[in-house]
């Protein structure tokens, strides 16, 4: 719709026969649908610009898009690809140490840093090089996925869910490729008395309440 025109232009829908997912990138749009790459246009749709495996994508297959100055981020499958002045100018594959198959979501932290979430990790673009911030290992099962991202810019908070489990990460926190120590439990209390206890804790039905103190607990969990 123009506003300025007021009447509505129909576009040929070329090169797809529809499309499933349009997105708002710098100075246009991009478009997309199922494996058949993507194009970009400008704000009035008066040129247009077709990806494809073809012409350097490392996939057909598009899940998001992101765009900062002159550079739009692609998600495909299998990793990221980046587009600067209308072509494909770098990939980074599981070679730059992308973890996963498909890309949730792509965003920007307050500090200007560029995060990419993968059905299976964190990552953050380091010197053009993907560096692990967290995986499903630190935040859930290792065979469970994510399957929603959301970052909170105002809070510089990653939402993360994944098929077992909600995660609230604070991005100033979180450290790189660090596994967090398992937390030591000091005492045990069952019904205010302290219980000895090895490596099992046997407790039966007419245990009202049961108190687990522990010595540390590490508070950054990714």
């Amino acid at each position: 719709y123009d506003e300025d025109l007021n009447k509505i232009t129909e576009l040929l829908n070329h090169p797809f026969k529809n499309i499933e997912n349009f997105f708002k990138i710098n100075n246009g749009f991009a478009m997309n649908s199922y494996q058949s790459g993507f194009y970009i246009t400008d704000e009035k749709f008066g040129n247009f610009k077709y990806f494809t495996k073809k012409n350097g994508l490392q996939s057909d297959y598009f899940s998001y898009v992101f765009s900062k100055e002159d550079l739009i981020f692609v998600a495909t499958k299998f990793g990221i690809s980046v587009i600067k002045d209308n072509r494909v100018w770098k990939n980074l594959g599981q070679s730059n140490g992308f973890v996963g198959k498909i890309v949730r979501e792509i965003f920007e932290d307050k500090r200007g840093q560029i995060w990419i979430v993968s059905d299976k990790a964190i990552m953050k673009l380091i010197n053009n090089y993907l560096v692990s911030f967290g995986s499903l290992k630190s935040i859930g099962h290792s065979d469970d996925m994510i399957t929603k991202s959301y970052f909170v810019a105002e809070k510089n908070q990653l939402c993360i869910a994944t098929k077992n489990k909600f995660s609230i990460i604070t991005l100033d926190d979180v450290e790189a490729k660090k596994t967090p120590p398992l937390p030591n439990l000091k005492k045990v209390l069952i019904d205010r008395k302290e219980h000895k206890f090895s490596q099992n804790i046997e407790l039966s039905p007419d245990n009202f309440e049961t108190e687990f103190q522990f010595a540390s607990v590490y508070k950054n969990p990714v």
